[in-house]
Order: structure tokens, then C-alpha cells, then sequence
């Protein structure tokens, strides 16, 4: 499925393209006529091609080329369905052809040249999207149940169904019998020195809608990152305790840590530390402990292969995708400055942020606390770990304790899980709604 932002891009001309179109042939009139280049010459900038040469420049010329890159950049990126790279690809060839630096166009005049080459390059960024399979790499997950879709991602194992797409893609395009048995090798060499880091590998696959490869797979990892943050929302919740990250991001390793005491009885300690994931999480065990206590992993994994959400439910996605991150953090205090901000963006949906601390601890003791007294304690507790999230801050000085990081976890998830999972909650489409209920619990008592 085609993630919700693709789906709501519609195929009109990209805004202010024509006015960064209008700059861009102002610069390549600059240019002319093209100028020997001079003796110790040093080009900031230089870009080829086989058929139509080379362009250097410096200086003015330099700075105007990428002021002018960047306001294209900016305008065709909008849709985020081509790469600034691609851009930067269709620009070069633009000017190259305007240039005609070798005279392979020589029977065109620069004016035909400039309105030809500028309106293919309109032409290419206001092209159609298409839909782009994303085969992107994912560590940490256990191979048992797969394949399982969450979300927008369909998690598996990468084997010779997918390899065989990709041979009989590159196997059936037209070539020459001798460019065929070239080719042939060529696969073969490809498979096996590009392939093989991914082959009976777990991968998250995902349908994006883009111009071009690059932007593709930005826009899968964009999906497959919020993915991972919400399942690994939950991967405390499980006895792995493992979690997903994607490669090179988290890895499990181990390092010993001497340290030596200098006194007049001096001493050698030694630990051994393990840091990253203790085993592969399992979406099996996952979607069974859901069942059995009604986490609500089920709900959120409808939630974001809708093609619209409400606007609660995109505050809920926000607010798990902090809870996610902060799960699998091992600092102390970056993860409980991400159980704060997860907390606060479910609990104060109104954009009125005075008084935060206190609209947070009421509302927390409220939608927890089952009596005055359960509700008392948990303002107490929320008052305190507002005051050791300013301190953080402020000071950038704070050191999170074990017990206060447990606590802001605790109340986070618990409040998250209430609003997913129960009523009147669940049947709320805006944040609104949600004020109005915390309100009417105020005025009750």
C-alpha cells in the first residue's frame, strides 16, 4: 500500500517551479559566452558528461550556480518524490545541453537550446510518480511468524522470491545476444558481491509513490523508522527485551571498561558492558502478548496504514513514536527528556502551553488515578518529574536515576495505552475532544 503522504499528492505542477525555472535561465545566460580557462584555474565546481563535455566554474559563478540549485531543490523537493540529488542530476544536464560546450547541436540556436532544455527539465520534475517497492534491511527482529504487516511495512525474510524479481527484471531487458552473455555475468556478479548482505536476511518492505529510486527509498525509511519506533514502543513488554533498529544504527556489542584506583591501596576493576538489543524481537510473541492483554499493537497497525488519520490518532502515532525511541535509548537522560515530550504531546493537545507542568500532573492523575488519593500521589509523582525534566534542560546537568526514568516510563506508556485502547478515548477523532473530557473530570471534583 502506498503510504497515506504519497497517496495525498496529487499529479498538479509543482509551486514556483516556473519562477526558479525563470532564475535558472537567467544563470545559464551568465554564462555566456564561455571564457578560456585561465592559467592556476581552481574550480569549486565541475561536471561532465561523455557527449557533452565538462563545465568548471568559480567564484560569482560558483555562488550563483548553487543559489540557483537551491531554490530548485526546494521547489521540486516540496512533493518529496525526487531526491535532491536527482535534481541536481537533471540540472547539470540542463546547462550542458544549453552550452553545447562540444557543438553537437550546433544547427539550434541558444535561445532554441534554452527553451528546449529548460522545458525537459520542467518536464522531468513535474513528472508522474510511480510506485517503488522498497527492500530495506532490518536488524534485530526474529525470523519466527514472519511475514507479518504492520502498518505499511510487510516484514519477512529476503529469499529467492524476491532475488528471482530481480533476476528476471534484469534478465529480460532487450540487449544483443552478445551484450546478453555479458550481462549474464554481470548478474551473476551482482547477486553475489551486492546481494549478499541481504539474502536470507529480515527486511521491511514498503510501496512508496516517487519520481525516482533515491527519493524512494528516503520516503521507505521515513515509514519504516516510525514503524520500528512504535513496535519497539512495546519491546519492554516483551521477556526478549530486544528491539528493532536499522543497520548500523544500534548494534549489540560489548566493551570492557577498566578502571584503575590510585591511592595507597591501588586496585584494578574491571566491567564488561553490553550495549544494543539482548535478542531479536518477535512480532509473533508481540501480536500474542496483544491479545492476551490488549496492548493495542493490533489498533495502532490499522491506524498507520490509514490513508488519513484523525488528529488524534496522529498525536497518538507522535506521541508512541517518542515512547518508541525512548525505549531503545540507552542514555538516561535523552530517554526520559523522550518520555516527556511523549507524555505532553498526547496529554496537552490545545496549543495553549501555560502552565504546562500543571495541566500535565492534573490531567496524568485523572486519567490514571482511580480515587482521590491514587490521583493525589500521581500529581505528586508528575510534579516531580517535570522539575527533573526543566533541569535537564536548563542545566544540561542532571543525572536521571534508574527509579525516576522507571516512573516516566510507567506513567507514559500507561497514559498512551489508555487513550488507544479504551473508551470514551477510542472513539475520539480530535484532540478536543480529549480536552473536553479532561475538563469535565475537573469540574467533578
Amino acid at each position: 500500500m502506498v503510504s497515506k503522504q504519497m497517496k495525498s499528492n496529487s499529479q498538479k505542477d509543482i509551486p514556483d517551479l516556473d519562477k526558479a525555472l525563470e532564475e535558472f535561465t537567467h544563470f545559464v545566460k551568465s554564462l555566456l559566452p564561455l571564457e578560456p580557462l585561465s592559467e592556476g584555474f581552481i574550480p569549486e565546481i565541475i561536471f561532465s558528461s561523455s557527449e557533452d563535455g565538462a563545465v568548471l566554474l568559480t567564484g560569482i559563478e560558483a555562488q550563483n550556480y548553487r543559489e540557483c540549485l537551491r531554490k530548485l531543490v526546494e521547489v521540486a523537493t516540496s512533493r518529496e518524490q525526487i531526491s535532491p540529488k536527482a535534481v541536481e542530476s537533471l540540472y547539470q544536464k540542463a546547462i550542458l545541453e544549453i552550452l553545447d560546450i562540444n557543438g553537437r547541436r550546433s544547427n539550434q540556436s541558444i535561445e532554441q537550446r534554452l527553451v528546449k532544455a529548460t522545458q525537459n527539465l520542467k518536464t522531468a520534475l513535474n513528472a508522474k510518480p510511480c510506485t517503488f517497492r522498497v527492500y530495506y534491511p532490518v536488524n534485530g527482529l526474529a525470523a519466527d511468524g514472519l511475514p507479518v504487516k504492520v502498518g505499511n511495512v510487510t516484514f519477512c525474510i529476503f529469499g529467492d522470491e524476491h532475488l528471482g524479481e530481480f533476476e528476471q527484471i534484469l534478465d529480460h531487458q532487450e540487449v544483443s545476444e552478445q551484450e546478453r552473455q555479458i550481462k549474464a555475468k554481470i548478474i551473476d556478479d551482482w547477486m553475489d558481491d551486492w546481494m549478499k548482505d541481504i539474502i536470507e536476511k529480515p527486511i521491511g518492505i514498503t510501496d512508496v509513490s516517487a519520481i525516482e529510486a533515491d527519493a524512494a527509498r528516503s520516503l521507505a525509511l521515513k515509514e519504516l523508522r516510525l514503524t520500528l519506533d512504535i513496535i519497539n514502543f512495546y519491546s519492554d513488554m516483551l521477556p526478549s527485551k530486544g528491539h528493532l533498529f536499522i543497520i548500523g544504527e544500534a548494534e549489540r556489542t560489548a566493551m570492557t571498561i577498566p578502571v584503575l584506583l590510585q591511592s595507597n591501596r591501588p586496585a584494578v576493576n574491571l566491567q564488561m558492558k553490553v550495549t544494543g538489543p539482548l535478542s531479536p524481537l518477535s512480532l509473533r510473541e508481540l501480536s500474542d502478548l496483544d491479545a492476551r492483554k490488549t496492548l493495542g499493537f493490533a489498533t495502532i497497525s490499522n491506524i498507520l496504514s490509514k490513508e488519513q488519520r484523525s488528529k488524534l490518532e496522529d498525536r497518538l502515532v507522535a506521541a508512541m513514536q517518542w515512547a518508541g525511541r525512548a525505549t531503545v535509548d540507552n542514555r538516561r537522560e535523552e530517554a526520559f527528556l523522550l518520555y516527556m515530550i511523549a507524555l505532553e504531546s498526547i496529554m496537552l493537545a490545545e496549543n495553549d502551553r501555560d502552565e504546562l507542568g500543571y495541566r500535565l500532573r492534573v490531567r496524568v492523575a485523572h486519567l490514571l488515578g482511580r480515587d482521590l488519593q491514587a490521583r493525589r500521589r500521581l500529581s505528586e509523582q508528575v510534579r516531580d518529574l517535570y522539575r527533573i525534566r526543566s533541569q535537564i534542560v536548563h542545566s544540561g546537568k542532571y543525572e536521571v536515576k534508574y527509579a525516576d526514568l522507571g516512573l516516566i516510563r510507567s506513567i507514559t506508556k500507561k497514559c498512551i495505552l489508555r487513550i488507544l485502547v479504551d473508551e470514551p478515548f477510542k472513539s475520539m477523532n480530535n484532540p478536543n475532544d480529549l480536552v473536553s473530557w479532561f475538563d469535565e473530570q475537573i469540574l467533578r471534583t
